[in-house]
C-alpha cells in the first residue's frame, strides 16, 4: 500500500482482501419455510411430513449438522418434488462444508423450480468458492435482474468487480447497496477505492463514517492507518493498526503494518514483537507472507 524508501511495503493485497472475505462467509440465504403442526407430534419417521422433514433439517442446520441436515432436505424434496426452498437448502449445507460441486447442482436446481433473487446469490457463492469469478458475477447480476435492492447481491457483485479490476462497476453496486442499507463494510469498501484512488480526504471520511456505525470494525480502523502511513503520520497510523488488533486480535495485516510503524519510530523491539504476533495468527497457507515476515525479524533483530 505505501511507496515510501526507509519502510518496507506491507501487503498490497491486505484492502483486497478485506474485501473479499466477505464473499463467503457474510451471505448465502437458507429457506426457513417449514410450518409447525401441532397435532403431527406422534407421527413416525417414515410418516414425516415436508414440513417435519424441513423443520427438523434446519434444527440440524443450526447444530451445523449439516450432513444430517441434508439428509431431511433431500428427504423433504423427494415428499415434495416443487420443493425450490428443500433444494435450496441442500446447496446451503454444502456450500457449509465447502462442496462447491454439489452445492452448484443444489441451487440450479432450486433456480429450475423457481428462479428466486436469492438462490442465485447462492449460485453465486457457490461460484467464488470454486474461484469463478466470472460465473459468480453473472449469478449475482441475474439476482438484481429479478430483485435490484437485494443489498446481499449488490454486496458481492461489488466485491467480485473489485477483485476484476472492475472499479468503477464495483463503486455504483457498493453505492447501490448502501442506498438500500447502510453497513460498516459497504462504506469501508468504499472508502479503499478513494483511497486506491489518492482521494485521503474523501477516504478518511468514509471511514469514520463506517466506525460511527460500528467504532469496533477493524478494518475502517486499519484503513484509516493506511492513510496515516502514506501521510507519514507514524504515530497515528500506529495508533490505528493498534486499535485494529484490539477490536479483532485475529485480523493480522494490522500487525504486520504495526510493525512498519514501530520501526518507523524507532522503536525496534515492538517491530519485532509485531511480526511474531503476525506469525501466530497469520493462516499457515500464506507461505510467502509468513517467510517475509521471519525475514524482517531476523533483519530487525540485527538493528538492536
Amino acid at each position: 500500500m505505501l511507496d515510501t524508501e526507509s519502510i518496507e511495503r506491507p501487503f498490497m493485497w491486505i484492502m483486497r482482501l478485506a474485501s473479499l472475505i466477505l464473499m463467503i462467509t457474510l451471505f448465502g440465504f437458507l429457506s426457513c419455510k417449514a410450518k409447525i403442526d401441532p397435532d403431527s407430534s406422534g407421527a413416525g419417521i417414515s410418516e414425516r411430513t415436508p414440513n417435519e422433514r424441513m423443520r427438523e433439517g434446519l434444527r440440524q442446520y443450526t447444530q451445523r449438522n449439516y450432513l444430517m441436515a441434508i439428509h431431511e432436505f433431500e428427504e423433504a424434496a423427494k415428499l415434495d418434488p416443487n420443493s425450490a426452498e428443500a433444494k435450496n437448502n441442500v446447496g446451503m449445507c454444502n456450500l457449509m462444508m465447502a462442496q462447491s460441486a454439489k452445492a452448484e447442482q443444489a441451487f440450479n436446481e432450486a433456480i429450475k423450480i423457481q428462479p428466486a433473487s436469492k438462490f442465485y446469490v447462492n449460485l453465486g457463492s457457490a461460484m467464488l468458492q470454486m474461484n469463478k469469478t466470472e460465473a459468480a458475477r453473472d449469478a449475482f447480476k441475474k439476482a438484481l435482474a429479478i430483485d435490484g435492492e437485494n443489498h446481499p447481491a449488490l454486496v458481492q457483485l461489488g466485491n467480485v468487480q473489485f477483485g476484476l479490476g472492475e472499479y468503477a462497476e464495483a463503486k455504483k453496486a457498493w453505492e447501490a447497496a448502501r442506498k438500500v442499507r447502510e453497513e460498516p463494510s459497504v462504506i469501508t469498501n468504499l472508502g479503499t477505492l478513494r483511497l486506491q484512488a489518492g482521494d485521503f480526504n474523501e477516504a478518511e471520511k468514509l471511514f469514520r463514517d463506517a466506525l460511527k456505525l460500528d467504532p469496533t470494525y477493524a478494518v475502517a480502523h486499519f484503513n484509516l492507518g493506511v492513510i496515516y502511513q502514506k501521510q507519514e503520520k507514524w504515530d497515528l497510523a500506529r495508533k490505528s493498526y493498534e486499535t485494529a488488533t484490539q477490536n479483532n486480535p485475529d485480523y493480522y495485516p494490522a500487525y504486520y503494518n504495526l510493525s512498519l510503524a514501530d520501526e518507523a519510530l524507532g522503536k525496534v523491539p515492538d517491530a519485532i514483537k509485531d511480526l511474531q504476533q503476525f506469525l501466530k495468527v497469520v493462516p499457515p497457507s500464506l507461505q510467502q507472507q509468513v517467510a517475509d515476515a521471519r525475514s524482517k525479524i531476523e533483519s530487525l533483530k540485527k538493528k538492536q
